[in-house]
């Protein structure tokens, strides 16, 4: 199929007749495609080999698409077609599948964490103004494969375009960034659009350079727009609307009311909805402002453990952690083997707890931008929780979480972690069901609280942990403690943290 793309794009063929053979392709490969990210998305980073081919190919697919249907507008310009101010539907159709096709290349990229194309935002700019410059922006243009309206305007799905460039796909698992892209197809339009420089400072604001090769950037009022611009060169997306959409369905969601999908997939809010739409109203909702300066630091190396089995194996002093009992009480059956049910020495090698050594690019207060040239022997992913020291600095370990990822291949990944706490007690913890069985003893972290900020001591474990007012067994080793869970602090699609209240076991 590939091949046969490949083949269609380098002949001489009339634009027409070149249009109706890539419509042909558009469906097939949008399943093909769809049927290859099953393989890859959401698993950890760096991709093995195979894997990696695989998402590869996937945005190979798009890109051929795209050098399609930009064959046929460079054809047009050539043979005086495209004029100003006269509009065409067959052109409006032809630069939508342009744009969607650079979107759809953008998509498979942010997949997989890799660097998108150079040129690819330059080329989506251009064609918005080709069809700003022929005053086709506002034509609807059917298009059979858009999950959700029989048609849109290349106005409405430029803003798409720029939305999901804006909403930060490299510091969110591959899910979200998918569910990000389905929400788009129905709500890109509560966005405004306008020239660049009657924008003025405040949130829900995004500045776009359309001459650039980037998306552009969230407006904070220290953006100097170019003295002598042509009028054409700067453009401002206004989020507000959007962003009050978004906040009333996430306070629908914590009020547990029933929330209307109005077009979206049907589990589209139940699915670590609460997490999508706080994110949303992070990155399109609030203009963040970097809260720290950040320094070069390239000869620094730092030791990295991943995962919160490791996490607690490596400050525990490399050793799996004992509970200080058993049994929680007189409960005779149990669902699985406890920690203190193998001999030491007898465990077989776990490769999980295992370390890995990292450049480090640049630092800050908060957190610190990372490298690593090599194969990872635990793969990671957006939203780990990592324990980080500097490399032969004995037992201080700090504990952070990853926000980004970016990979250029199998043996280069790139990394941003944000600080959480200077330290962590490992704990175990266990909890016990309904019909009296004990779970096992699975390994967690507590984390010290902080005075002056009036943060309290938290704990973080595997998710599926949290429930309000749910009772556990927290162990450090010297004592077992009966705890009941408060309140949700920070959720990841990895980890759970939450504050907790001590009480006496009975």
């Amino acid at each position: 199929l590939y091949v046969a793309l490949m083949g269609l794009n380098r002949l001489m063929l009339d634009d027409k007749i070149r249009f109706k053979l890539l419509e042909l392709y558009r469906e097939p490969i949008k399943r093909l495609g769809e049927e290859l990210q099953q393989e890859y998305l959401d698993r950890a980073q760096p991709l093995f080999t195979n894997l990696k081919m695989m998402a590869e190919q996937n945005r190979q697919f798009q890109q051929e698409l795209a050098i399609g249907y930009k064959h046929i507008i460079l054809s047009m310009t050539e043979a005086g077609k495209i004029k100003t101010g006269v509009k065409s539907g067959f052109l409006a159709t032809v630069l939508l599948r342009a744009i969607s096709y650079c979107k759809e290349t953008l998509l498979k990229s942010y997949y997989y964490y890799a660097d998108v194309p150079p040129g690819i935002w330059q080329e989506i700019h251009g064609l918005y103004l080709i069809a700003e410059k022929t005053g086709c922006t506002n034509m609807a243009v059917k298009d059979p494969l858009n999950p959700i309206k029989e048609s849109v305007s290349i106005t409405e799905y430029y803003k798409h375009v720029l939305l999901l460039g804006f909403g930060n796909p490299y510091h969110m698992p591959p899910s979200f960034i998918r569910k990000i892209d389905h929400f788009l197809y129905r709500w890109a339009d509560l966005t405004q659009f306008g020239p660049g420089e009657e924008i003025t400072e405040g949130n829900c604001q995004f500045i776009i350079d359309q001459q650039g090769d980037m998306v552009g950037n969230s407006y904070t009022g220290d953006i100097n727009i170019m003295e002598g611009a042509s009028p054409l060169q700067y453009r401002a997306l206004y989020t507000h609307d959007l962003a009050r959409f978004i906040h009333s369905k996430l306070k629908a969601m914590e009020n547990e009311q029933e929330i209307d999908t109005e077009g979206l997939e049907d589990r589209f809010y139940t699915d670590q909805g609460r997490l999508l739409l706080i994110h949303l109203i992070n990155t399109w909702g609030i203009n963040p402002k970097r809260q720290f300066a950040r320094v070069d630091k390239p000869t620094t190396k730092l030791e990295l453990a991943i995962g919160i089995k490791a996490i607690n194996y490596f400050i525990n002093g490399q050793k799996k952690m004992q509970p200080s009992s058993d049994f929680v009480g007189p409960f005779p059956e149990r669902t699985a083997v406890g920690a203190s049910g193998v001999q030491p020495g007898t465990e077989k090698r776990d490769r999980s707890l295992s370390t890995s050594t990292w450049d480090v690019v640049d630092e800050s207060a908060g957190g610190v931008a990372l490298a690593h040239n090599a194969l990872l022997e635990e793969p990671t992913r957006v939203g780990e929780l990592v324990a980080i020291r500097l490399l032969g600095q004995g037992d201080k370990w700090e504990i952070a979480t990853i926000r980004w990822l970016r990979t250029a291949d199998h043996a280069h990944i790139e990394s941003g972690v944000q600080r959480l706490a200077p330290y962590a007690t490992p704990i175990l913890i266990k909890m016990v069901n309904e019909d009296g069985k004990e779970t096992d003893f699975i390994p967690a972290l507590q984390l010290p609280g902080i005075r002056a900020l009036n943060q309290p001591r938290t704990l973080i474990t595997h998710k599926g942990i949290f429930q309000k007012d749910r009772e556990l067994y927290f162990d450090d080793s010297k004592g077992m403690k009966k705890i009941t869970v408060r309140t949700l602090i920070e959720e990841t699609l990895c980890y759970e943290r939450f504050d907790y209240l001590i009480s006496t076991i009975e």
